[in-house]
């Protein structure tokens, strides 16, 4: 099972990395974090990462009127939280070997 998570994740860091140039009304965008979303779900559903990923924000405007430094302050913190999953299973994986 920690292996079938670990491939989870990386899937989505992989796919965020390639939709990072997106905004947060893009279909590939918004198809990518339902998708994240449930992969956090199914195996780390009361996880702090889980958390700040939902509560993570995509504007579209920030304080500044800069759209592109918002969506990305946003992409910034999901890449955050994905790598602490990533590294989290890892670390548990390893207890386990």
């Amino acid at each position: 099972m920690e292996l079938e998570a670990l491939n989870a994740f990386k899937g989505q860091r992989s796919k965020l990395d390639a939709i990072a140039d997106k905004d947060a009304r893009a279909p590939a965008f918004i198809s990518w974090k339902t998708e994240t979303l449930e992969v956090f779900d199914r195996y780390l559903p009361g996880s702090a990462f889980r958390s700040r990923l939902s509560n993570a924000s995509f504007h579209l405007l920030s304080h500044t009127g800069d759209a592109a430094g918002a969506f990305a302050g946003g992409v910034r913190t999901a890449k955050r939280c994905l790598d602490g999953a990533i590294d989290h299973i890892e670390r548990s994986f390893r207890i386990w070997e």
